[in-house]
């Protein structure tokens, strides 16, 4: 009766085999003309799956001649056991070719193949082991221990290969579709890889937003070569649907839309990089994770024109509505800008601390950046509307005889900006103005140009009023026939400061936030008479701001000329000192006046060591910080 029961337990474990081959050569079949990924190489994962599946082959095979009992005299057993451990390494053994045929074609494993097919042969490899432990044979009949370390090799395989099935079937990156959208529904609409989240509010954004995840990517066989295919879900709201695309799709996207906003139009708009360094040796999951941020940072309004749209093939109510946003993004950037940084710095032109600056009236930073300039007084006064815009600027030396106007677009303006950025390497220079984003909608909006004119001004004011930037480049370009040595000869009178400490602050709260102000009082003098003396507020973000920028400008070479310029012409040698170090940001907000007293402090050293510095006093970034304002 045992013997009957072991022979029917066989023959139905029979099954498991001759269904997997099966299986297999149906896979193969299949996929055999699919391309074949030539950059997969062999991981760790892969490495260990093999060594599991060839001793689970070689263990099998085994058995068919060592394991059966020495006594079986019947020839049914002995045929069926032999049947089955046959079928099962020839099974591990075509699972070995599965595993590396899968892995070239870049297949997904499935749970009804190869991840069932493992989960199967753990437990019946148990079972195996738990039988022969257990045999009554082994009382009369002394199984070796080699043979019964066979099983137990062929469980720990197979219990490695399923547990793989759940953690690592793969080794390449497969996402399923749910996840994503879920992911894709949570997420806020604010934009990777920028220096400032986007300020339009989520409920204008969020009908709107397309949202992109590569899911997988497959390589085929055309024309005999091998191509990949990325594979989009494209998402907007509850509408969802994939695309098929081609690294060479992704390309010609990225030269359409360069196209449509060339850099010297939209010098500030944040184009994200394409990924050209990653060429056909690179790995396939590389460039997909490199195209998944390239395509989820171009989803964004401004870039919704047609091109993106038809590359994503969004239609109907989807496609008006990306439309809208692409219309409306401009004017909404354009309304929540000047709210998005109560302190921001204007090109040099710090505004006087209120605590609710955005009531500031229009124009007031505009009028303290004029009054800020000392070699060159420069206006735009207007602008005229021809075939292009066309900007008004007048300018006049200061101390010298020597005045202009002269009309110049904003790409005459960007290209003497990108020849200045050449000079002063590798120092910075001040923030471009940007110009509006969108391309296609009202070219002529006189708000837009107005804001941007103001920019303009104050970006001229600012590069043709700092030492590290006055060159002859920049006279050359308005016009101005005064050289660079008689410009600097102009400035007959020198000018020191004086910081009376100690520093005083206090705490200021601003609708949810509170943070600390600091109150500075300078004193102008020329050579001992008093000029003047005021106060002014910064506070810690703002003296960060000042020495970011004060080191870069450091390393203009055009600074060293003016020095030398400078000791030359009061034939003395002034040294420099040595740039001051600010204090340190805290991780967490000060609390205690200790902490607050110690900051107060290294601000009031750092202030003192920058007054001591006579290329820094004359910076015009330093005279809006201190608010130095001509009378």
């Amino acid at each position: 009766m045992e013997r009957i029961y072991i022979i029917v337990l066989c023959g139905i474990l029979i099954i498991i085999p001759v269904w997997f081959i099966c299986y297999s050569l149906r896979r193969c079949l299949i996929h055999w003309h699919d391309g074949i990924d030539r950059t997969q190489t062999f991981t760790k994962n892969l490495v260990v799956k093999n060594i599991c599946i060839i001793s689970s082959s070689l263990f099998n095979f085994v058995h068919v001649f060592y394991i059966i009992p020495a006594d079986i005299h019947e020839t049914d057993e002995k045929i069926v056991r032999m049947v089955l451990f046959t079928l099962l390494g020839s099974a591990w053994a075509i699972c070995l070719f599965l595993v590396n045929f899968e892995h070239r074609r870049r297949l997904r494993t499935t749970w009804y193949g190869l991840r069932s097919f493992w989960i199967l042969n753990m437990i019946l490899q148990i079972s195996f082991t738990v039988i022969i432990l257990l045999d009554p044979w082994n009382d009369s009949i002394q199984l070796k221990e080699w043979k019964i370390a066979t099983f137990v090799i062929c469980c720990c395989s197979s219990t490695i290969l399923s547990i793989y099935s759940f953690c690592k079937p793969n080794e390449f990156s497969v996402y399923s579709v749910e996840p994503l959208l879920r992911q894709n529904s949570n997420n806020l609409p604010t934009r990777k890889n920028s220096k400032k989240n986007s300020v339009l509010p989520q409920e204008d954004f969020e009908p709107q937003l397309i949202h992109t995840a590569i899911k997988e990517c497959k390589v085929k066989t055309e024309n005999n070569r091998q191509v990949v295919y990325y594979h989009i879900i494209v998402t907007i709201g509850a509408d969802t649907h994939t695309v098929r695309k081609t690294y060479q799709d992704f390309e010609t996207l990225h030269n359409n839309l360069r196209e449509k906003f060339p850099r010297y139009e939209f010098p500030n708009l944040e184009f994200p990089k394409f990924p050209i360094t990653m060429s056909g040796s690179a790995n396939i999951d590389e460039r997909k994770q490199a195209l998944d941020e390239y395509l989820s940072n171009l989803c964004f309004p401004e870039f919704m024109n047609d091109e993106l749209l038809n590359y994503l093939k969004i239609e109907g109510h989807s496609r008006t509505a990306c439309m809208e946003a692409h219309k409306r993004a401009r004017g909404e950037e354009r309304r929540h800008s000047n709210a998005s940084d109560t302190m921001k710095s204007n090109h040099g032109s710090f505004s006087a601390y209120y605590a609710n600056s955005q009531d500031l009236p229009k124009g007031e930073e505009n009028c303290d950046n004029y009054q800020l300039q000392e070699y060159i007084k420069l206006k735009i006064v207007k602008w005229v509307e021809k075939e292009h815009i066309e900007y008004v600027i007048q300018w006049k030396a200061a101390k010298l005889v020597g005045e202009g106007t002269v009309m110049k677009r904003y790409s005459e303006i960007w290209d003497f900006h990108r020849r200045l950025r050449k000079i002063v390497a590798p120092a910075g220079l001040p923030n471009f103005p940007k110009k509006n984003y969108m391309q296609t909608l009202r070219k002529r909006d006189t708000e837009t140009i107005e804001i941007r004119r103001i920019d303009l001004e104050n970006y001229l004011g600012h590069v043709l009023n700092d030492p590290a930037y006055i060159c002859q480049e920049g006279l050359d370009f308005i016009e101005c026939k005064v050289s660079i040595e008689a410009l600097w000869k102009s400035k007959n009178t020198d000018y020191s400061y004086l910081l009376y400490t100690p520093i005083i602050w206090d705490n200021e709260v601003d609708r949810d936030d509170h943070f600390i102000v600091y109150t500075l009082k300078f004193a102008k003098f020329e050579k001992t008479k008093k000029i003047k003396e005021w106060n002014v507020k910064r506070r810690y973000k703002d003296f960060d701001r000042l020495n970011t920028f004060l080191i870069k400008r450091s390393a203009s070479p055009i600074l060293g000329n003016y020095i030398n310029s400078r000791n030359s012409l009061k034939n003395v040698k002034l040294e420099e000192a040595l740039f001051p170090t600010l204090p340190g940001k805290s991780i967490a907000p000060l609390s205690s006046p200790k902490e607050i007293d110690n900051r107060k402090q290294g601000l009031e050293l750092y202030l003192e060591g920058l007054l001591g510095c006579p290329s820094i006093i004359d910076a015009f970034e330093f005279k809006a910080f201190i608010n130095d304002y001509e009378e």
